[in-house]
Order: structure tokens, then C-alpha cells, then sequence
């Protein structure tokens, strides 16, 4: 189907699933498990943590600016882990992260 494929090229692109795997908390040993996993992983975590159902919604303006805060507070919080406290991680995810300045452009070239 077309969100197989669509969830394939994702994988293939390794920024956008690298911000993709970070935004929704997956860990790197992920890529070690067979392809066709990965994409039932990815989806049901990008259900599961952004309330993304079919890859299509990755296209609009909201859930590309969801995914670009959600993986910034992730990164800023994996980074500092030592110095956060779980109240304080919890209010960066509650806050929407540290806002975005990545390129909305990068799903769209994918969808």
C-alpha cells in the first residue's frame, strides 16, 4: 500500500528518520531488527506518541511542527538526563520543547 512505501522511504531517509525515531523516544537498536518491524514499530509509535494514524497526516503544518518540538525536548532532555529531573523533562514535553527551526520542507520531499 502507499503507507507502506511511504513508511519505507522514511526509513531510507536517514534524517528524517533519525528525527522521526527521536521525536517518538525509539532507540538506534531499532535498525537491527528486520525492515518490516520497523515500520509497524514506527507507526505504532507514531500513534501511540503524536496521534499520527496514516503517514498522509505527516504532511500538514501542525504534525510537522509537533514532530520537530517533540524531537527537540527528547534530544534536550536526553542530553541534560543527568541534570533533569523526571518534573522537569515532564514540564519540557508539557511546553513543547524548545520549538522548532527545522524545515517542513524535509516530509514534504518524502510524501
Amino acid at each position: 500500500s502507499s503507507e507502506t512505501a511511504i513508511l519505507y522511504r522514511i526509513l531510507g531517509d536517514v534524517p528524517t528518520r533519525t528525527l522521526l525515531e527521536g521525536a517518538t523516544n525509539l532507540p538506534t537498536d531499532i535498525r537491527k531488527l528486520p525492515l518490516e518491524r520497523q515500520a509497524v514499530i514506527l507507526k505504532e509509535r507514531l500513534q501511540s506518541t503524536l496521534g499520527i494514524r496514516e503517514m498522509s497526516e505527516l504532511t500538514t503544518p501542525e504534525n510537522i511542527d509537533k514532530v520537530i518540538q517533540r524531537f527537540h525536548a527528547m534530544s534536550a532532555i536526553s542530553q541534560n538526563a543527568s541534570s533533569y529531573s523526571p518534573a522537569s523533562s515532564a514540564l519540557t514535553l508539557l511546553s513543547n520543547g524548545l520549538g522548532s527551526q527545522g524545515s517542513q520542507n524535509l516530509f514534504l520531499s518524502l510524501l
